[in-house]
C-alpha cells in the first residue's frame, strides 16, 4: 500500500480516482434540449403516455364544451 502526505498527516493512497460528492454544475445545454424533447428525461413511454393523456383531455373537454353550447341554444330557443 502507498503511503503519502495531507495536511501533514500520513494517509494511504488509493489507486482509484475519487469523485467529488458534489453534483456537477448544471448544463445550459442539456437543460434546454430537456425543454425542447422530454423524452430526454422521462423516456418514451412517459412521452407517449402524456401525449395520449393530453388528446383525451382535449377530447372530453371538446363535448364538455358542445353539451353546454347545445344547452344555451335550447335555452335560447326557450325564450321564443
Amino acid at each position: 500500500m502507498r503511503k503519502g502526505f495531507e495536511n501533514g498527516a500520513l494517509v494511504p493512497v488509493g489507486t482509484f480516482k475519487i469523485n467529488s460528492s458534489w453534483p456537477s454544475m448544471p448544463n445550459e445545454d442539456r437543460q434546454r434540449a430537456e425543454r425542447v424533447a422530454p423524452v430526454l428525461v422521462y423516456g418514451q413511454g412517459e412521452a407517449m403516455q402524456n401525449t395520449y393523456e393530453k388528446a383525451i383531455e382535449k377530447q372530453e373537454t371538446d363535448k364538455r364544451v358542445a353539451g353546454m353550447r347545445d344547452l344555451m341554444n335550447r335555452m335560447a330557443n326557450l325564450d321564443r
